[in-house]
């Protein structure tokens, strides 16, 4: 669900106290990953990394050792010791090749914490409780509101039956009546209290501000864990979730630390504590959009979820979809994901949806698997494009209004970042979002934005200066036609001129196509380009358009398909139009 992110403000970017090397660490639900930033010349840099697979489950069932082999992965890259025999991290630095000054942690995998919200209205407090928790990764198993239509004893059924480990009551505006609120605060009461204290929930209260001292004292009482949060929903049609999410973040610590080996050990490594991967996620794309002043997209396709991070005019959003995944979740996003939506993506054969769904529940159950033939890789990536698209029609219906055009896009996750060919990660992309403008296309291939995003609040220099010295791989150049005109027609003719080696590249595209021109990673050319029947979203005029472009991983993509562009109905004719596509994106026979 969707969150605000972090606000930034001027002052983020200051000077900190000096630092030595910092270590990040993200344990996510498949990947391990540890980062090393140090100075050189005066300048932070991104001088190593290092990937294990994540060992919260059995047979290691302890964080750590996955940790410690990608830590070890930068000791064997850098010569630096970074932690002792017992898997401790040696800080301070004691010598140029022993230690780290700083650490900062963000986490995603470990056992899933299961959280009931129980409130008065669906779409105040319920809502705001749903987008709060799961920016956590909570996985929520019920809700209940007034007009649900669930009795009380049915509730208070099910959760003694099925204890969940937390539940977020809220509800009511402050200063609004309190009868209704506080029948559920005693259905609560006496779940709780009814419930064995080794399986007992912990309660986070965030409803009427007047009756937070009652509850704190009836649940101390009775001996009940609890936190409370200022309302969320103070006034009718005000939402202001910063608060209730430092709340969420630390029930996220508390229950870490009892049902995640390791997890308290990495939690007093960092001043800051562990902080969810996806809160990370948002402050980087939140920062971006300060330094940058455009509209940022930030889509992490992940095992277990699907974030999708955004600033837009200044504001700043952060969505965690923990029911849309391409691994540990591909299940659940079967309830989202038309099967037949994923098919019509297939290139060599026309399969049956059940086939789909088999398919797609293989890859929940054995989530590290690698796509091995053709077929296996078309299925994945149509899932992939259908869980981007299904992530941003929330995203679009949660603003109200459509998506605005993003300047730039920040992929993360496996799928989309380490494609069998870059050009399918782009596709996969343009598939779901479908843009209008020329946006720049930025590739997270490490997985570091969320350490970013969290090292920024430490060490906000530090995160200015990585990103300045090159963090994020160059994927594409997108330059999208919108408009109609018979396929096969030449909509755009142009020139690209590189001044490093004075070489002039003349192209044409043709309508319903994509035409590449490559411009190798860390070069700078000019971009001249006429259009027909169609146009462009580039400094210009109707038809004639000039704007500078970088190198990247696929190059210049003129996306001529057109907008919007319509799929064949004829099983025959769409497999030939999507195979024309790939080849055409990745300048290659992809099979």
């Amino acid at each position: 669900m969707d969150v605000d992110a972090p606000q930034q403000s001027e002052d983020l970017f200051e000077d900190p106290r000096p630092s030595g090397p910092i270590l990040a660490v993200d344990v996510g639900t498949v990947n391990t990953r540890a980062l090393l930033i140090d100075s050189a010349d005066g300048m932070y840099r991104f001088f190593a990394w290092g990937e294990a697979p994540s060992t919260a489950q059995a047979p290691w069932s302890n964080i750590i050792q996955g940790v410690a082999w990608a830590v070890e992965q930068i000791t064997r890259t850098t010569g630096r010791a970074l932690m002792d025999e017992r898997f401790n991290i040696v800080m301070p630095e004691r010598t140029p090749y022993l230690g780290v000054d700083q650490v900062v942690a963000t986490a995603s995998g470990g056992q899933p914490i299961r959280a009931v919200l129980i409130g008065l209205m669906p779409e105040f407090s319920i809502a705001s409780s749903r987008r709060a928790s799961e920016s956590a990764y909570f996985q929520i198993v019920d809700s209940y509101s007034l007009v649900d239509g669930v009795a009380p004893e049915t509730i208070l059924n099910r959760l003694l039956k099925d204890p969940p480990d937390v539940i977020i009551l809220s509800g009511g505006t402050d200063g609004g009546t309190v009868e209704a609120l506080r029948r559920r605060i005693d259905l609560v009461t006496l779940a709780c209290a009814s419930t064995d204290r080794s399986r007992r929930p912990s309660i986070l209260y965030a409803g009427n501000a007047e009756l937070a001292d009652e509850v704190a004292d009836l649940f101390q009482e009775i001996g009940i864990n609890h936190l409370i949060a200022p309302n969320p929903n103070p006034i009718l049609g005000v939402e202001q979730l910063d608060e209730l999410r430092a709340e969420i973040v630390k029930l996220y610590r508390a229950q870490k630390s009892r049902s995640t080996s390791g997890f308290d050990e990495i939690n007093d490594w960092s001043e800051l504590g562990i902080v969810p991967t996806a809160q990370g996620f948002g402050q980087l794309i939140a920062i971006l959009g300060v330094l940058e002043g455009e509209n940022i997209l930030g889509i992490d396709v992940g095992s277990s979820a699907t974030t999708v991070a955004a600033s837009i005019d200044g504001e700043s959003y952060l969505s965690v979809y923990g029911d849309l995944g391409v691994g540990h979740a591909a299940r659940s996003s079967l309830d989202s994901v038309r099967v037949e939506a994923v098919a019509r993506w297939m290139v060599d054969a026309s399969p049956e949806p059940d086939d789909v769904r088999d398919a797609i529940w293989n890859k929940w159950l054995f989530p590290h698997t690698l796509p091995a033939t053709p077929e296996a890789r078309d299925l994945e990536y149509g899932f992939a494009r259908e869980v981007v698209r299904t992530a941003l029609r929330r995203l679009r219906d949660r603003l109200g209004q459509p998506l605005p055009a993003f300047q730039q896009i920040l992929l993360s996750g496996a799928t989309l970042t380490r494609a069998p060919h870059p050009g399918i990660g782009v596709m996969s992309l343009l598939d779901g979002l479908l843009p209008t403008n020329s946006p720049r296309i930025l590739s997270d291939a490490y997985g570091i934005a969320p350490m970013l995003g969290v090292m920024s609040i430490a060490n906000p220099r530090a995160v200015v200066q990585v990103l300045d010295t090159g963090a994020f791989l160059e994927m594409a150049r997108v330059l999208v036609a919108e408009g109609r005109a018979r396929p096969g027609d030449i909509v755009a003719r142009g020139t690209l001129t590189r001044p490093s080696t004075g070489d002039v590249i003349e192209f044409e595209a043709p309508y319903g196509t994509f035409t590449v021109v490559p411009l190798p990673q860390g070069d700078v050319a000019e971009l001249a380009l006429e259009a027909k029947g169609v146009t462009f979203d580039l400094p210009g005029g109707r038809r004639g358009y000039t704007t500078q472009v970088y190198g990247s991983q696929v190059g210049v993509v003129i996306d001529a398909r057109g907008r919007p562009y319509r799929m064949p109905r004829d099983a025959g004719a769409r497999r030939t139009l999507i195979e024309r596509w790939q080849t055409d994106i990745t300048r290659r026979e992809f099979s």
